[in-house]
């Protein structure tokens, strides 16, 4: 398994994971849904 994060685009404006796919297992609890928001606004696709 490999993971990298993004803090920032490097074009002004730009979102930190603009153009990330991210996959979400278990995501059902109150938790989960929050972090597959904050994915989505960071500009990565989400797939729960």
């Amino acid at each position: 398994m490999t993971s990298s994060t993004s803090t920032d685009s490097g074009e002004a404006g730009g979102k930190a994971l603009e153009g990330a796919v991210v996959a979400v297992a278990g995501a059902a609890g109150p938790a989960g849904q929050a972090a597959l928001v904050r994915f989505a606004e960071a500009g990565a696709t989400v797939v729960a």
